[in-house]
């Protein structure tokens, strides 16, 4: 049982180092794409794109079953950090294509934030699972910038239109999906340019507390 925590911990600090690295390269304004070998376990890969005034970071994290666990406890806990450090209410929009979505507002902290994100990321029979997290400015309500009395789809010309009109000031998409023996996370952050290094300091800087939280428990 301890044998298994600990590899279960130590996986999920090991999927958060690439990660880290890839937005100091970010911060350091190197362009392009980027892939990480975890070895037979995992693997990230990331890209930047330029959507006007809105840059889009999306990164990919592919891990064996084994590793499931600990890839959603990494991605849990750094998103969970970075909305702690950021300060903001996070809109919690849960997307099912054909219906309502389903809205929920949490405060920044790590103990609610961090479950939300691993339940959203949970297995459900290999079908994706679209999520939305929204950083709101505050006075804000989720129900004005999300109708939650119509079908929502999300996309990404909904999440830019949203940052770019100050709606929200980021956004990140999750979603998982899989096929047999692979699963696989997307993560897409939106932010405008100008605030691209704030905010990758503020996620790189969860990231690395994240990691240290997980490698000393």
């Amino acid at each position: 049982m301890a044998a298994g925590v600990g590899r279960l911990r130590r996986l999920a600090a090991a999927v958060l180092l690439p990660v880290s690295g890839a937005l100091a390269a970010f911060r350091a304004r190197r362009r392009g794409r980027r892939s990480d070998d975890l070895g037979r376990d995992a693997r990230v890969s990331w890209s930047r794109r330029r959507l006007g005034s809105v840059v889009r970071i999306r990164c990919d994290v592919d891990a064996q079953p084994a590793s499931a666990a600990g890839a959603g406890v990494a991605v849990a806990a750094a998103v969970a950090e970075a909305a702690a450090r950021l300060g903001l209410t996070i809109g919690s929009v849960g997307i099912v294509p054909g219906e309502e979505p389903r809205l929920v507002a949490l405060a920044p902290r790590r103990d609610l934030v961090a479950p939300a994100v691993l339940d959203a990321l949970a297995w459900r029979g290999g079908h994706p699972r679209p999520h939305l997290w929204l950083a709101l400015p505050p006075g804000t309500y989720l129900a004005s910038v999300v109708d939650p009395f119509r079908p929502f789809a999300g996309g990404d010309e909904f999440v830019v239109g949203l940052v770019r009109s100050g709606a929200v000031r980021c956004a990140l998409a999750t979603e998982r999906s899989g096929d047999a023996g692979v699963f696989r996370v997307r993560l897409a952050c939106y932010c405008p340019r100008s605030d691209l290094g704030a905010l990758v300091g503020f996620v790189r800087a969860g990231l690395e507390s994240a990691r240290e939280r997980t490698a000393a428990r």
